[in-house]
């Protein structure tokens, strides 16, 4: 998953080695940081719903506390990665949009005027995701 999407990214953003490596770094990390968190209140949910008792065991059932409890722990903190996961989202946005232009332009036979045009709306557009 995290090489296609560098791929991806390198061969329509002309990503080098570097910023590539640099990519796939934050992806890890950022992977890494949200099992551990999930990991962590997993187990947090499991504490509380023991100590409650035998009649509230409920609780462990409860998928509504449960995925909430998650989302909290997933959205927490700060990450450590070099490029946040809006970057890396964003990043690919404009890369599928580079795509799309590029394929369209050689299967339709536009000319470069209107490739020209397009990427540059698609830069236009990729500026109001940052």
């Amino acid at each position: 998953m995290i090489d296609g999407y560098t791929r991806l990214l390198q061969d329509n953003l002309g990503l080098s080695d570097r910023d590539a490596q640099a990519v796939r770094d934050s992806f890890s990390t950022i992977l890494s940081e949200k099992v551990e968190a999930y990991c962590g209140a997993l187990e947090q949910v499991h504490k509380d719903a023991a100590q409650t008792g035998p009649d509230h065991v409920w609780l462990k059932d409860h998928d509504a506390y449960i995925a909430s409890q998650l989302r909290a722990a997933g959205n927490a903190g700060q990450s450590q990665a070099r490029y946040s996961i809006q970057d890396l989202t964003a990043a690919g946005q404009i890369a599928q949009s580079y795509r799309t232009e590029i394929a369209d332009a050689s299967s339709c036979g536009r000319n470069e005027a209107t490739l020209a045009l397009n990427l540059a709306m698609a830069d236009m557009k990729a500026e109001t995701l940052r």
